[in-house]
């Protein structure tokens, strides 16, 4: 037969391009999906069957939510107040993590993280607290909350879907917080107490270039009228600038580097420093010093009349896999670029040259309907004000919040299915004013991407288990461990979704493992549903590297933080969240 074959085959390179990620996920999903129908291995019926699947209309209409939330700055408020009084790190870590946990129960937790990252870089900065103690820690326990209930995270409305399609009674609302509360308590105590401890204390570290927030990289180029022309770096004092570092000169098209302190300045040299946010801003304010981007960027508009923002792309983003002259930024955003950082990397480029990544942090200038023109755009993860202070509560708070905890009732508390629910609700935040019909569209086009992702497992996870695959998947797992308990084979399947949710996404681990978990439940003659559950909650347990989870990857810039960070502080806790899994699973789901 060879449909196993071709479907492994095709699983195998889908596997090892997302952990490439030269491509978005949704599109390798999606083609693969095609791929699969197109060789018959499904037919265009089951391929497609889930553009139109409840659990994928569900997390369309909780994203208009979650914008109408964002819209009327309830969230922002809850960030606002979550500090307190707390003068020291601990204390507010331990508000940050509660509010970050339980919120991220009934919201999505890539709407949470991306609120509370502004508020905390401002009130770090305020309070001189170093930042990088608190983003990571809200991240994973934005993450544990998801795994608490139905709604927490796509990827549990994901597996909802594959159970109704497998003739398996879906999930209840908080059917999850058996264990996923427990997971998230323990992750709890473990983050507060441990984070201190195995993060770095980035805001102590002194060095040429002082890290008292995120380093950028920036270049100015030095016009005639410039007084510093003619000095040497020492006597016009860019030797020891508080939080900048001169890298190189770029001086007719040769590269100068080390700088020394008794090179000339000349009329025309591109200086190229790296820093931080403030210093690179008062570079700017020299007479004769212009930004580089001048060279290819023109301005219409009044500099006095510009505001500083920070904004990190996301996968999906228009300009990434590509460089400044390349994507019109001024034209299509206008807004100009003054500087970019990425975390874990020393760029030492022209501004213009730099290839952007997702998660590149850029530090941009722009009029003051900028952040309410692109914040939920799809191409920014993250849009903030440079000085990271939240924005203050409106009059439709009050009604936003109201419409969210009658979603919540109707969805607990009455026979009214959540589809429904949750298209009520999107349909309320329109008519009551919380958010207009085209940011409702807006907020739906920006996660088209996970959409497709979602729709398109569908199709991929009929293939693994129409070709046969799953079922040998499942034959060769059990025949090496035999048939004396089903929990050993949960466990394998736990770890194994557990691995791939780390580099190919939580959604595209969810869906490769769930024909497999079946198929081993089938094997097993057992009730398949704790196979489902476990896939669920372990595929959500992403806390080892900075690409697998949206969250880690929302707060990998703005935090400064480097990949080994992930790593000391996410393989405690992936081996306790996974432990706390196989103990309890089993008590409350039984074979």
């Amino acid at each position: 037969m060879w449909e196993p074959i071709v479907t492994s085959l095709i699983v195998l390179v889908l596997i090892i391009l997302l952990i490439r990620e030269q491509f978005s996920p949704a599109f390798l999903m999606f083609g693969a999906c095609i791929l699969v129908m197109l060789l018959g291995i499904v037919d265009g019926k089951k391929a497609l069957s889930g553009f139109s699947n409840p659990a994928m209309l569900t997390v369309a209409a909780l994203f208009v939510v979650a914008a109408g939330l964002e819209r009327t700055n309830a969230l922002y408020f809850l960030a606002n107040h979550l500090f307190g009084t707390s003068t020291k790190v601990r204390g507010a870590l331990g508000r940050l993590l509660a509010l970050s946990g339980i919120s991220s129960v009934f919201f999505n937790n890539t709407t949470i993280v991306s609120v509370f990252t502004p508020a905390v870089l401002g009130w770090a900065k305020r309070k001189q607290f170093a930042v990088s103690h608190l983003l990571l820690p809200i991240s994973f326990m934005a993450i544990l909350g998801g795994t608490c209930s139905l709604i927490g995270t796509s990827t549990n409305l994901l597996v909802h879907g594959l159970m109704q399609e497998h003739q398996l009674e879906g999930m209840g609302l908080f059917e999850l917080a058996w264990v996923g509360v427990p997971v998230m308590l323990i992750g709890y105590v473990y983050l507060l107490f441990a984070s201190p401890r195995l993060l770095p204390d980035r805001q102590g570290i002194t060095s040429e270039i002082l890290n008292s927030e995120k380093n950028y990289i920036c270049d100015v180029i030095l016009m005639e009228d410039c007084p510093l022309i003619g000095k040497s770096i020492e006597a016009a004092g860019l030797r020891h600038l508080d939080g900048l570092f001169l890298t190189n000169i770029e001086r007719n098209q040769q590269l100068i580097g080390p700088v020394s302190p008794r090179d000339q300045l000349e009329a025309g040299d591109r200086l190229i420093f790296a820093g931080n946010v403030n210093t690179i801003t008062q570079i700017h304010q020299i007479p004769g010093v212009k930004p580089a981007y001048h060279e290819y960027l023109h301005f219409s508009y009044q500099h006095s009349k510009l505001k500083l923002y920070e904004v990190v792309l996301s996968y999906s983003s228009p300009l990434v896999g590509k460089n400044l002259r390349e994507v019109r930024f001024r034209t299509h955003y206008n807004a100009a670029v003054l500087a970019v950082h990425r975390a874990d990397t020393e760029l030492r480029m022209k501004l213009g040259d730099i290839i952007f990544r997702p998660g590149d942090v850029l530090l941009i200038e722009s009029e003051e309907s900028f952040f309410e023109e692109w914040k939920h755009a799809k191409d920014f993860f993250l849009v903030a004000k440079a000085d990271g202070l939240p924005e203050t509560t409106s009059t439709y708070t009050t009604r936003a919040i109201l419409i969210v905890l009658l979603m919540l009732i109707a969805m607990t508390f009455t026979p009214i299915p959540i589809l429904h629910s949750a298209f009520m609700a999107a349909i309320a935040m329109v008519l009551s004013g919380c958010l207009s019909l085209s940011e409702a569209k807006e907020s739906v086009f920006k996660e088209f991407n996970i959409l497709v992702l979602i729709s398109s497992a569908f199709g991929v996870g009929y293939a693994i288990e129409e070709s046969g695959l799953a079922i040998i998947i499942a034959n060769s797992i059990v025949s090496q461990i035999g048939t004396l308990h089903p929990s050993l084979t949960l466990m394998i399947i736990l770890m194994l979704t557990a691995l791939f949710t780390e580099f190919v996404t939580n959604n595209a681990a969810a869906a490769i493992m769930f024909p497999v978990g079946f198929a081993c439940a089938t094997t097993l003659a057992v009730d398949p549903r704790p196979f489902a559950m476990g896939i669920a909650l372990a595929s959500s347990l992403c806390f080892i590297t900075p690409f697998g989870y949206q969250t880690n990857l929302i707060v990998y810039g703005p935090g400064n933080y480097q990949f080994r960070d992930y790593v000391r502080l996410g393989v405690p806790l992936k081996l306790i969240a996974l432990l706390v899994c196989l103990v309890m699973i089993p008590i409350f789901w039984h074979f």
